[in-house]
């Protein structure tokens, strides 16, 4: 580049000393670590875009919609997931989680501000002589529409039909105890699923499992397909063994992914499938490596030198 410099012409000349400047600042740069890296966070809809080609899991997961607002009828029925329900309803002391609550009817109204407005009128399953009343939208102001702390029988219905008895590879460490709790599990194994219930308003389901290797029971909590869900089944389930993707990977490193461990000389990506992405990263370079400092929101904090971890 410096021979470049003698050739310039004269009319760029006066530019000469500062492109040499750069040339000669260039080398101390690159030894500089380039400061810290926040990783973007990854929706479930930017995952769809570059998924293009549908897989099976996620057809599976697309099942398992509630049904368009404008589709409900008498005798169509929800699950209680939390007593709070009864602030959404009129007459709705007593309700209590786990009550089956189901559509008689429809009425039309208004709210306090004039508004049109659609009454639903349900009644409890376990006292069907009380009749209670939510006020909703019109039917064409929204193509869903979400009840607080209800989630629709049909849907669970579908997931139960569709999972109970199969065996999937579990993508997902985190596992839950029957009170919702969070209990350590393992991840990329073959669990059976033993059944489905509601759960709550954030994630419908609470999935049964059983560990095929050693027996051990626990569930993990799966969302509905609606809005953006975070851990819907094609996130948490495979049913094509994940160890074919690291064929690399040796068997020592992949049992230490599986119990969301790492182990001294991974790569980025072994590492990245046993503890998932970092909260931020903060890169650098000198004349013999190149470094990267992972950190987790727990805390945990990992170093890379030319992409294998060095120390943890």
């Amino acid at each position: 580049m410096i021979e470049m410099l003698k050739f310039m012409p004269i009319k760029c000349c006066r530019y000469a000393g500062f492109a040499f400047l750069g040339l000669l600042i260039m080398p101390v740069m690159q030894s500089c670590f380039t400061g810290i890296e926040s990783t973007p966070e990854i929706t479930y809809k930017e995952v769809r875009k570059q998924n293009a080609v549908t897989s099976r899991e996620q057809e599976i997961a697309e099942s398992f919609t509630p049904e368009k607002y404008a589709g409900w009828k008498p005798g169509k029925r929800f699950f209680v997931t939390d007593r709070k329900v009864e602030w959404a309803f009129r007459g709705a002391a007593g309700i209590q989680r786990g009550d089956t609550l189901e559509i008689l009817g429809f009425s039309e109204g208004t709210d306090i501000t004039g508004a049109p407005t659609r009454e639903i009128v349900m009644r409890n399953l376990r006292m069907p002589s009380d009749t209670i009343v939510c006020v909703a939208p019109e039917v064409g102001k929204t193509e869903y529409y979400r009840i607080p702390f209800l989630i629709e029988e049909s849907v669970i219905d579908t997931m139960r039909r569709a999972l109970v008895g199969n065996t999937y590879y579990l993508k997902s460490a985190l596992w839950y105890s029957d009170d919702g709790n969070t209990v350590r599990g393992r991840k990329f194994i073959p669990v059976k699923i033993t059944g489905v219930m509601p759960f709550s308003d954030d994630y419908a389901a609470m999935v049964s499992i059983v560990d095929e290797s050693n027996g051990a029971t626990s569930g993990v909590l799966m969302s509905q397909n609606v809005g953006s869900p975070t851990r819907s089944f094609d996130t948490l389930f495979s049913i094509t063994d994940p160890r074919r993707n690291y064929p690399e990977t040796t068997d020592a490193n992949w049992e230490a992914i599986r119990n969301s461990r790492v182990n001294d000389g991974m790569t980025r990506r072994e590492v990245t499938a046993a503890l998932g992405v970092p909260a931020s990263i903060d890169r650098g370079v000198n004349q013999s490596a190149a470094y990267e400092r992972w950190t987790y929101s727990d805390g945990i904090s990992l170093l890379f030198v030319d992409g294998i971890l060095t120390k943890r």
